[in-house]
């Protein structure tokens, strides 16, 4: 069929290019049925009929003579040869238009004699064949489904809703196309292309999880964002690499940190030229310049009073108070003090420009009229009264007020002249002259943060948290042992004498055998016993003179004006320090009630002011290097309900008894690795190589920024390297003086080694960098 189509095809269009449509439609099975021509030269046998056909016919004729007037004249012989042609194109003409043609019969009214669409029929085949192959159909089915009309309708409208089918399943396509671009199946190109089962099981995924597809429309949102904002580059490469999406925000951190430093180098010539080597001389410069200045203050000032004494004696009134000075000597008895100072104030000013006083005595030896000071200057204020300190102040240009608001304010303690037993008496407190002026908008306020005095940071760290806010700049100690720090010693069986002596017997004894003890292994070391009264001072200062009988030596150490010792209540220690320090706490349960603690501490029990809180704060505070509370109870014994001091009390029992690890958390605990990049990096290329490292050692806001332990001594818990970066804490110290000078020499008198890093050279050169420090490492441990 398909030949038989073909040549009649080409038979056509052959002809129809020659002569156009005008031969083509001539009748030539009718025109040789009327004549047969034979070929006999030139002459024509010719039946009658067919003179009637060519009038007929005759303008067809003319018509077809001028079919080609533009061309050169055809040929009898071409002509012949055509009419052949257009011959066999009628009968294979007639051949497809007859209805039992075989072609004509399978296809119907999709086949058409002259203008069949073959590719379709061909296509329609294929289908057929697939379809068959696929489904395992009855071809006799399908040839009955496709010659049935009603079926035929029916297969149509399948078609039409195929057609919708299809259409929905392009929408839903451009749908996920849209929405899901990052899918690979979908980026890639070839959803159409994948099996339906395929597309209708993520179909059904995104169905299941449709409570993320808003997550997911953020994300496109976000991604949107980032991209007009210049990342879509960077994105793209981040998706195309092994980098974990939670690490990118990191990555990218890195990038801009990277870009911005390079801009900041390559604006500044010190940072971009920066020399670890070179700053540290500068630094080693200026700390030795800065030290030196006090020693020519100093000598300037010895200067200036030198000047201003030769400068005034050369004046008249300088000889008449200088003779008043020459006879008082002579008349010792005869000469008072303050009208020495009324009678001779330039001269006693001139001569002597700073005194040291307390106010009751600038009350007692100078005339308010006689003397005015360019500055006056409180220590201790918290324990000044107001009334007290106005004599001082009204003599006085300027104005500068020294204290601590945590200490003891003045009480009626030094005030009261009743008997020992002060423990259940009212006591009274007044304002100090340091609340006084807290005040007053007028006076500037100056903190000063750093503590000097504990070489154990656990000696300050439990006031540094309850009572200063974490405020104070404290440094840790590179070795932990039991020479050093808080401790614990409970006293078994101690009974309070409540009612009676007011003391604790079993607990004195035990103090001053710690004494004697103390002495034998540190004598070169100050000690100090604090009590919670002064009944339990003078029970252990009997205690002490019963046990100096047999330990003769401890005398003289023991001697209250050696300058070494005290015994003192806490009410009499604010502003003294010790080496060490023994807190008797002398409270505890009582013969009346042996199983319940009476919750009555004395003073320490004050409510009002928070004295009783700052009188604990007074006694704790006084240690420089070991600091041992020595009580009959232990902090299970207490009932914070009971008040505000049990429960403060109970607390400093626990972090006693614990040598002080019993705390809140650190300040620093919620800082981590992405606040401080370069000391994370600094220790992870540290343990990497094997080292242990602690990072920022120390319990106040200003730690040591990493600490490598020292392995040989494990059982003192020695630190063996401090490392400082010019990092997060190195930026806290505002001056250079803090930062380069004062924190170096506070670490170094407490025993630290210490390495510092420089960010412009780790950045610059980091395995370099690596390289030194662990030279300088090894080279410690070579040289111990």
């Amino acid at each position: 069929m398909e030949i038989e189509i073909n040549k009649y095809q080409t038979i056509n269009r052959e002809l129809n290019n020659k002569y156009a449509r005008d031969f083509c439609s001539i009748d030539f099975l009718e025109f040789r049925r009327l004549f047969s021509r034979k070929f006999t030269g030139f002459f024509f046998f010719i039946q009658p009929a067919y003179w009637q056909w060519r009038i007929d016919k005759k303008r067809e004729r003319q018509r077809l003579l001028n079919l080609r007037q533009d061309q050169s004249r055809v040929s009898e012989k071409v002509l012949i040869a055509d009419i052949e042609k257009a011959l066999d194109r009628q009968n294979i003409l007639n051949a497809l238009q007859n209805p039992e043609y075989k072609a004509h019969r399978a296809f119907g009214s999709s086949f058409e004699a002259e203008m069949t669409d073959l590719e379709s029929i061909k296509r329609g085949l294929e289908w057929l064949e697939t379809l068959n192959q696929l489904r395992q159909l009855d071809k006799k089915s399908v040839v009955t489904v496709i010659a049935s009309r009603e079926r035929y309708q029916e297969l149509r409208g399948f078609l039409e809703n195929l057609q919708t089918s299809l259409g929905q399943i392009k929408e839903g396509l451009k749908f996920l196309r849209e929405h899901f671009p990052q899918e690979r199946m979908i980026a890639s190109g070839v959803l159409e292309k994948e099996p339906s089962t395929i597309v209708e099981a993520f179909r059904k995924q995104a169905y299941n999880e449709l409570d993320l597809f808003q997550k997911w429309l953020d994300y496109q949102q976000i991604i949107r964002q980032l991209e007009d904002i210049g990342t879509k580059e960077f994105l793209s490469k981040l998706r195309d690499s092994n980098i974990s999406p939670d690490n990118w925000f990191s990555v990218l951190q890195k990038g801009v940190y990277e870009n911005w430093l390079r801009d900041i180098h390559d604006d500044n010539s010190e940072l971009r030229n920066f020399d670890g080597d070179l700053h540290e001389r500068k630094i080693n410069e200026f700390s030795n310049k800065d030290k030196q200045q006090y020693e020519v203050a100093m000598q300037r000032l010895r200067q200036l009073h030198a000047e201003r004494w030769q400068e005034w004696s050369t004046q008249p009134e300088a000889e008449k108070q200088w003779e008043l000075l020459k006879k008082g000597k002579k008349n010792q008895r005869e000469q008072k003090i303050r009208q020495f100072i009324k009678n001779a104030p330039q001269l006693v000013t001139t001569l002597k420009p700073c005194w040291l006083m307390s106010p009751l005595a600038v009350s007692q030896y100078v005339d308010a009229d006689a003397v005015e000071f360019d500055v006056v200057i409180f220590d201790e204020a918290s324990q000044v009264c107001t009334e007290d300190a106005v004599s001082s102040i009204m003599r006085a240009k300027q104005l500068i007020v020294v204290g601590d608001d945590q200490q003891l304010p003045p009480t009626s303690y030094f005030k009261s002249i009743a008997s020992d037993n002060g423990n259940d008496e009212e006591e009274e407190v007044y304002d100090s002259l340091l609340d006084e002026c807290s005040a007053l908008s007028i006076m500037k306020n100056r903190t000063l943060s750093w503590h000097y005095r504990s070489q154990d940071e656990s000696l300050i760290a439990f006031s540094n948290q309850k009572f200063y806010n974490s405020k104070l700049i404290s440094f840790p100690n590179p070795v932990k042992n039991t020479s050093r720090g808080v401790h614990f010693h409970h006293v078994q069986g101690g009974i309070y004498d409540r009612g009676g002596r007011g003391d604790n017997i079993r607990e004195a004894e035990e103090v001053a055998k710690l004494t004697v003890q103390h002495f034998l292994q540190y004598p070169q070391q100050s000690l100090g016993i604090i009590t919670s009264s002064k009944q339990q001072a003078k029970a252990i200062s009997e205690q002490l003179n019963r046990i100096s009988v047999q330990h003769p030596e401890i005398e003289e150490f023991s001697q209250e004006n050696s300058g070494k010792f005290f015994i003192k209540p806490i009410e009499e220690v604010q502003g003294d320090e010790r080496d060490v320090i023994f807190l008797s706490f002398g409270f505890g349960f009582d013969d009346k009630n042996p199983d319940k603690l009476n919750h009555n501490f004395g003073y320490l029990s004050r409510s009002q002011q928070d004295v009783g809180r700052r009188r604990l704060n007074v006694a704790i505070t006084r240690a420089k290097c070991k600091f041992v509370l020595v009580a009959s109870i232990k902090h299970e014994d207490f009932r914070s309900e009971v008040s505000p001091q049990a429960a403060l009390l109970k607390e400093y029992f626990a972090y006693a008894q614990s040598c002080g690890e019993n705390l809140d958390k650190k300040l620093d605990d919620h800082v981590s690795h992405f606040d401080l990049p370069f000391e994370e990096d600094v220790y992870q290329a540290l343990t990497e190589r094997g080292y242990a490292v602690k990072k920022r050692v120390g319990r106040s806001a200003y730690p040591i920024d990493l600490v490598l332990m020292d392995n040989f001594k494990p059982e003192t818990e020695e630190y063996f390297l401090g490392i400082v970066c010019d990092g997060g804490t190195y930026r806290k110290y505002h001056t250079a003086r803090d930062r380069d000078r004062l924190r170096q020499e506070v670490l170094q008198k407490l025993g630290w080694r210490i390495y510092k890093i420089w960010s412009r050279e780790w950045n610059r050169n980091r395995d370099d960098q690596i390289k030194q420090l662990i030279e300088h490492i090894e080279n410690i441990r070579n040289q111990k």
